[in-house]
């Protein structure tokens, strides 16, 4: 055989690199909107995790600050509402009669107008 015959190029034509490109640009699409979501969430869970401690951390200041003694009085100002103030059961058996009462309270910020609810003892009168 002679070395006349034309040889084969060997390669990807232009139409082949276009549509490898077309499929490249929307796996990277794809994928950057992925990343754009995840994002968003991770943001998101951020602002209600730190609203929470928030909350907690004003909770635990009225339950430091509170002693046995009224719960409204310390969380009451204009960006807090605390509502319906309810004891709950007493255990079946006890072996001495308390003084003091667990009862929960409903807490809503003003601001946010997230609400959670807060228990705390308070001091009764009469032994139950």
């Amino acid at each position: 055989m002679s070395q006349c015959h034309a040889q084969k190029v060997k390669g990807f034509t232009l139409l082949e690199s276009i549509v490898a490109l077309t499929i490249t640009g929307f796996l990277l699409g794809g994928l950057f909107s992925l990343i754009a979501g995840s994002k968003e969430l991770s943001f998101r869970a951020l602002g209600h995790l730190s609203r929470s401690l928030e909350l907690r951390a004003i909770s635990n200041f009225s339950i430091l600050q509170d002693g046995y003694n009224e719960i409204e009085l310390v969380l009451s100002s204009d960006r807090f509402k605390v509502e319906g103030a309810y004891e709950l059961t007493a255990p079946v058996r006890k072996t001495q009669p308390m003084n003091h009462s667990l009862k929960v309270f409903e807490v809503t910020d003003g601001q946010t107008g997230d609400s959670f609810l807060l228990s705390g003892w308070q001091q009764e009168e009469l032994p139950k």
